[in-house]
């Protein structure tokens, strides 16, 4: 074709969406560089692919905080890496939610089975992140509970119905979330 296209999302990769995230970042902290962004849940999935780029390319400080085995692509993360190193910060994978949420500017989650995925594995993919769900304890571990905390319960309470990626369990067959 020659019309150019923009791929918003695949299987692998949602270029739109850190976008949007990355403006939304930049405008309440005011600057990216120099962030420490911890993304919690299945690492491998195209959300967490796409953040550890995006973070890669801005200079912002990425930890993927998954089980080992829902951690990215090696040769993803290794080339994220190089970036890092070039944009002077850091890629890091850890399975140790306390240490992996410690001192950290931004908290992000995404769903934790995806679209196309069979819902046989629901059930052991909650099991499985349970741990890794962001909530009070998560944000108390961030060192910055008192400036967040009335700040995340209004964002979820504003949000709940509206905002892209706010992930809310309710079963497979959603009605409000």
């Amino acid at each position: 074709s020659k019309v150019p296209v923009w791929n918003g999302l695949t299987n692998e990769f949602h270029p739109t969406q850190m976008l949007a995230d990355l403006m939304t970042i930049e405008e309440h902290f005011k600057r990216l560089k120099g962030l420490n962004f911890v993304f919690m849940g299945d690492g491998r999935n195209n959300v967490a692919n796409s953040l550890m780029v995006a973070c890669s390319k801005m200079g912002i400080n990425f930890t993927c905080c998954s089980p080992k085995s829902l951690w990215p692509e090696k040769e993803l993360v290794d080339k994220c890496r190089l970036i890092a190193r070039e944009n002077d910060c850091y890629v890091t994978l850890t399975d140790n939610v306390k240490l992996g949420t410690l001192n950290r500017d931004v908290v992000y989650t995404d769903v934790w089975v995806s679209m196309g995925e069979p819902a046989e594995v629901w059930d052991s993919r909650i099991k499985l992140l349970r741990k890794y769900q962001v909530n009070k304890k998560v944000i108390e571990n961030m060192n910055k509970y008192t400036e967040v905390e009335n700040e995340f319960t209004s964002l979820i309470e504003q949000y709940k119905n509206n905002l892209y990626g706010l992930c809310q369990y309710h079963d497979t067959q959603i009605v409000m979330g």
